[in-house]
């Protein structure tokens, strides 16, 4: 606890990470990020535990972390777990689970670098639920608004508890920093000697692997009998989520081929590791085989690609893909595949709106396009591709403006909190922990609840 840290100042503090995505053999962002975070605090000297509450296990843990299993709604695991850090780290719904966790001394550190809300937002648009009558039995708008629901009372939970909140970009730092507003947490106590609020909230992004990546295999170039000799392949380097637009994707690497020979695209993200298939990547395989185009344009991996292995596809590809649609999200979005293309100097070809895009695009590393507009990503996948010295300035670019985003860089303020970690100096204040605790109490959370319960 943090009393045993206060008491022997010389020990050093010990951390429990959390992710809600499912442990294995094959891991999406959020899990990767808790698995990298885990064993970087461990090499700075921790005592780390890591755990998912959508179970499972890594065969081959980072060295140091105990890796076992504990999952909600295992509440004595999860009792046993608190009791023994200093620190808790996670992002999610961990709260949700386990809310006696906000009553225990321990320094909280939420971790909401992927805005929940605004993705459940986007999919709920996806689906056409606004224009359905909510009030209709078992109607898909219902069900959207009380995920809506759920989602953003997750969010609010965590940033009313956390003595720590981490975000990825300044633009997410500014969304929080307003729900941080609502939640009672801008006071004159959490402002005192921290005015500018970094101690409390502060840019802790997705990072890039230390070192070049070393190809161990050549997924595309040697299966010729799929995808021929000397493929040129576009890479959609993630999983096809409901806020994305793959069918612009499709549409422009069919028009490219006439310029760009043999081009083809690769969704390398079949069927998620904790979600299953999405809405949206069914769509695009519907679309892609009423269009005779399944495995001569467009190739779907069944599956997931192991963490260790999707740099070999990155390397083998000659550029990276990723649209999506125009909405709320993607204005704070951080598309972490993006890293990936720059950390394997692969050149982008992107939907434009996220941070991470624009500064792709200003370093010359890739090309953007309208929301939709297959013609513009095509036009920049001829640009990227058509032109060896385009393709080779891209790719130069894209590594050096992966040495910005390094790990060791973007984990700086988390490693300074778990050095010196303490509770939050408006929720250590009995007055003001009293205030904020009240506001998610009002009569009308009461009557949130109960409305939540009658859907």
């Amino acid at each position: 606890m943090l009393n045993r840290i206060a008491a022997v100042p010389c020990l050093v503090p010990r951390v429990l990470v959390v992710t809600d995505e499912r442990l294995g053999a094959v891991a999406a962002g959020p899990a990767i990020r808790a698995i990298v975070m885990a064993s970087h605090l461990h090499d700075h000297g921790h005592e780390v535990k890591l755990r998912s509450t959508a179970g499972g296990a890594l065969d081959d843990p980072p060295v140091g972390v105990d890796a076992g299993t504990a999952r909600a709604p295992d509440t004595a695991g999860f009792e046993e777990l608190v009791a023994w850090a200093d620190i808790v780290v996670f992002g999610g719904f961990l709260l949700v689970h386990h809310p006696w966790i906000r009553e225990r001394d321990v320094a909280i550190v939420a971790d909401l670098y992927d805005p929940l809300h605004l993705e459940v937002l986007a999919a709920g648009a996806g689906a056409g639920a606004a224009d359905a009558r909510v009030s209709e039995p078992g109607s898909s708008a219902g069900a959207e608004l009380h995920r809506l629901d759920t989602t953003i009372d997750a969010v609010q939970d965590q940033l009313r508890r956390a003595d720590f909140v981490l975000c990825a970009s300044e633009r997410q730092r500014d969304l929080y920093i307003g729900h941080l507003a609502v939640a009672g947490r801008l006071n004159a106590v959490s402002l005192a000697g921290d005015p500018g609020l970094r101690r409390l909230i502060d840019c802790c992004p997705f990072g890039i692997p230390d070192g070049p990546p070393v190809a161990t295999s050549r997924p595309f170039s040697d299966r010729p009998e799929l995808y021929g000799e000397n493929p040129r392949v576009a890479l959609w380097a993630g999983g096809v989520h409901d806020w994305f637009d793959p069918v612009t994707s499709i549409d422009a690497v069919a028009a490219a081929r006439s310029a760009v020979p043999g081009l083809q695209l690769v969704f390398l993200g079949g069927a998620h590791p904790t979600h299953g298939v999405s809405e949206r990547l069914a769509e695009a395989q519907a679309y892609a085989e009423r269009n005779a185009m399944v495995g001569t344009v467009v190739h779907f991996n069944e599956g997931w690609v192991p963490p260790e292995e999707r740099h070999n596809y990155l390397l083998d590809a000659a550029v990276g893909i990723s649209t999506h649609r125009e909405h709320l999200e993607t204005e704070y979005a951080y598309r972490t595949r993006l890293l990936d293309h720059l950390w394997c100097g692969l050149p982008t070809v992107a939907s434009r709106g996220d941070q991470l895009a624009k500064g792709i695009e200003a370093a010359g590393a890739g090309v953007l396009a309208d929301f939709g507009d297959a013609g513009g990503v095509s036009r920049g996948l001829v640009s990227l591709l058509g032109n060896t010295t385009a393709t080779e300035a891209a790719s130069a670019a894209a590594l050096d403006l992966a040495n910005a985003h390094r790990w060791d860089r973007a984990l700086e303020p988390l490693v300074r909190f778990c050095a010196e970690p303490k509770r939050a100096a408006d929720l250590a204040d009995p007055l003001v922990a009293s205030m904020v605790k009240r506001r998610s109490a009002l009569p009308g959370a009461r009557a949130r609840d109960l409305s939540r319960a009658v859907r």
